[in-house]
Parts: structure tokens; sequence; C-alpha cells
């Protein structure tokens, strides 16, 4: 399917992961023709089996033409991986392979709220809005199926790329990690990212983009188990100077 100058693939990366891990089986690593492929994926020649061919090269799964098809190498760590993490790694790459996903990847992350959201579509594809709307909540779906089956350390956190400084604090003074996009006339004094917990930058304008960026720091301290420490080590320096207090107050008697 095609959404305004980008492609959304027919087949998840499950369903691929799958037709891939058969074909490399049947192959064993060696150029494989087009033919076989079909008959190990029980497909005869025609729209469907070319489709599901395409949507391969597109994830970067096959490469090759006719009959010197091969499995490629991120193929190979996707489907027989030496161990977990090379196996997400491979499957992030694949991911971020399709060019719709990787922007959306980089915009708005792991979790995508349906309110609204044929709006991100329509401008990162240049899609007419008629075409997003209708589209949006298949696409998202489709997006959210594939990303879901990379594995992130503990929660995903969002971080947007641009805080709304207006909306970033709660009612109860707390940091608000669902602060929107926006632009924004402070100027920049930096960026700050969190691979592993959100696809997207920070950007640092003031103390309180500031604050949220140490706030996420703290959430992956917890993650870590270094939060505990780091309060048992506040709480030993707190006891520390207590005790100062108390034998300086002492001495001054």
């Amino acid at each position: 399917m095609q959404i305004g100058n980008m492609k959304v693939p027919t087949n998840s990366l499950e369903v691929l992961l799958d037709a891939t891990k058969k074909i490399y089986k049947d192959s064993s690593g060696k150029e494989i023709s087009k033919a076989r492929i079909a008959e190990i994926l029980g497909h005869s020649p025609g729209g469907t089996f070319s489709t599901k061919m395409a949507d391969l090269r597109d994830y970067g799964l096959i490469e090759g033409r006719k009959n010197n098809i091969l499995v490629t190498k991120l193929g190979k760590q996707a489907t027989v991986p030496r161990d977990d993490s090379e196996k997400n790694a491979a499957l992030l790459k694949a991911v971020k392979n399709i060019p719709l996903w990787k922007k959306l990847l980089e915009d708005v992350g792991t979790s995508i709220k349906p309110e609204n959201f044929w709006h991100h579509l329509a401008d990162i594809t240049g899609a007419e809005r008629s075409v997003a709307k209708d589209n949006a909540d298949a696409v998202r779906k489709a997006y959210l199926k594939d990303v879901g089956l990379i594995k992130f350390v503990g929660e995903p956190i969002q971080a947007p790329l641009m805080i709304d400084m207006g909306e970033a604090e709660t009612a109860d003074g707390n940091l608000s990690m669902e602060a929107q996009p926006t632009g924004g006339a402070k100027k920049t004094i930096g960026y700050i990212g969190f691979p592993e917990y959100s696809k997207s930058l920070i950007e640092i304008k003031d103390k309180l983009s500031y604050n949220i960026a140490k706030q996420l720091l703290k959430a992956i301290g917890v993650e870590l188990g270094e939060e505990k420490e780091e309060q048992a080590i506040s709480k030993e320096e707190e006891h520390t100077e207590s005790e100062e207090s108390v034998k300086n107050g002492s001495l001054e008697q």
C-alpha cells in the first residue's frame, strides 16, 4: 500500500521472519531460485507471492533476483541469531529499513495513540488528508505490530522531540512525559537521546527541558538499580552531615 510518497508493507515483519527462516533452512545459506521459494512458502507465482518477495527485500531480509536469491546477513541474524541481543539489533535494523517505520520511530516512538495519528501520517508522507485519515488506523496497527517485536530495556519512555514549555508541567508540579512536539523560539542548548528508552531526542532549551532529561535519567537509574544505590549514598551523606552538625553544636557549647 502506498500512502503519499511512502510505502506501507503488506506483510508484517513477523510473517516475513517466518518466511525467511524457511528459505534459509531449505537453501542452507546458498543461492535459491524464486520458483523454489514459492514452493517452500506454498505460493503460486503471482501478485501475492511477488508482494511478499518485495516486502522481504524492503526489510533487508533477502537479496538477489530470479535464480540467485540469498538470505542476507540481517536475515540470518534475525532468524538464527547467536543471542537475544543480536536478534534484537537485527529486528530494529529491519524495521528501520522501512522509511515510514523509521520516521515514525524517530518522531513518535513506540506508543501511538489513535487520536489524531492521521495528522502525523499526513505530515510524514505528504498524503492528502482524506487518504491519511482513511488509512491511519491500519498503518498504526501495522507499525505497532512490527515494533512490538523489538525488546526495549524496561518500558519505552516516550520523550518528545520538542518540549512544549507551556504544558509540560502537571497540576501536582511533576513533569509530564506526554508534552507534545512543538516549535519554540528559545535558543537550543543541545540534545540528549535515550536509545533504549525512546526514539526521539529531547531538545534542551531551558531549566524545564533540562529537568525532563534528568527525570528520564532517574527513571533509567531505577530500572538499572542505580537509583537505589544513589539514594543509599544520599542518606549516608545526610547521616554524616547530621552527625557533624551535632558534633559542631556540642563543640560550640
